[in-house]
């Protein structure tokens, strides 16, 4: 366990220190700008990095002269489109969207460039649930391997990384045994931390103010029964987190899901 830890911590300065994909382009998305007390302007946008050899950027002018239909048509939420195949010997070409979202779901919707229609794709969660064709994110990496990976702290608990790859049109989520977290941060309230996911076996109390480390997410088919409700068994009610304390002590934790407000900084539910 503490070659383990010691391996979350390097790939965490890693992480920061360098984008995870060499040599790709990048197509800014702004949707805010705004100018702070220093008289400093700075802009919020989501990125797509996207291979040269396979894909660039397309204007709406383009896409209808390709689709004449999408003219005048295209939400004013997209904000910016690459046209891209995922590998060197893949065929099929795609329409990847970045999409501000009605509320500051910022998001990413993947379209299969067919010759007379643009198909949306559905999502197929790692729990193997079909949803609408986006996936939540403010930056998306397109490399070129056959799969594509998305970062953002949107509509969930913290900035989460996920793998994708497209499977008879879905889009499929790659498992993973946790979600990285990586959140250096400070303990807002007093809480305790367990050797096991069960909270049995106590292992410091963390008080207010402290420096922590939240290192991992327990993904929901990792969970202990009672992350569960009885009454809605799909539904999760409690998240668990992997912290490390200020000293180096390391041990779980439970916060209700979908919170606002937690005791950590940093941590909290970015949706509505």
């Amino acid at each position: 366990m503490r070659y383990f830890l010691l391996f979350v911590c390097l790939f965490a300065t890693i992480f920061a220190d360098a984008q995870p994909f060499k040599n790709l382009k990048r197509l800014e998305a702004v949707y805010a700008t705004y100018t702070d007390d220093n008289n400093q302007q700075h802009s919020e946008a989501g990125q797509i990095y996207y291979e040269p050899t396979l894909g660039k950027p397309i204007t709406e002018k383009e896409l209808g002269q390709l689709y004449p239909f999408t003219k005048g048509n295209l939400p004013d939420t997209w904000l910016g489109m690459v046209r891209t195949k995922l590998s060197k010997t893949a065929s099929a070409e795609y329409l990847v969207v970045f999409d501000w979202g009605m509320s500051d779901d910022y998001n990413y919707a993947f379209f299969l460039m067919e010759k007379d229609t643009l198909l949306p794709l559905q999502t197929l969660s790692s729990e193997g649930e079909i949803t609408d064709a986006y996936i939540f994110g403010k930056e998306i990496y397109l490399p070129g391997n056959g799969y594509f990976y998305t970062t953002g702290h949107v509509n969930n608990m913290f900035n989460q990384r996920s793998k994708w790859t497209v499977q008879n049109n879905l889009l499929e989520e790659t498992p993973q045994a946790f979600n990285y977290v990586g959140l250096e941060t400070k303990a807002k309230a007093g809480f305790a931390i367990y050797a096991d996911v069960e909270l049995t076996q106590k292992v410091a109390d963390i008080a207010a103010g402290n420096t922590i480390t939240v290192l991992l997410n327990l993904p929901p088919n990792q969970a202990p029964k009672e992350a569960f409700t009885t009454k809605e068994p799909r539904y999760q009610q409690y998240d668990y987190y992997l912290i490390k304390s200020e000293f180096g002590l390391t041990g779980w934790m439970r916060i209700e899901a979908y919170s606002m407000e937690t005791p950590i900084e940093g941590l909290f539910y970015a949706g509505d």
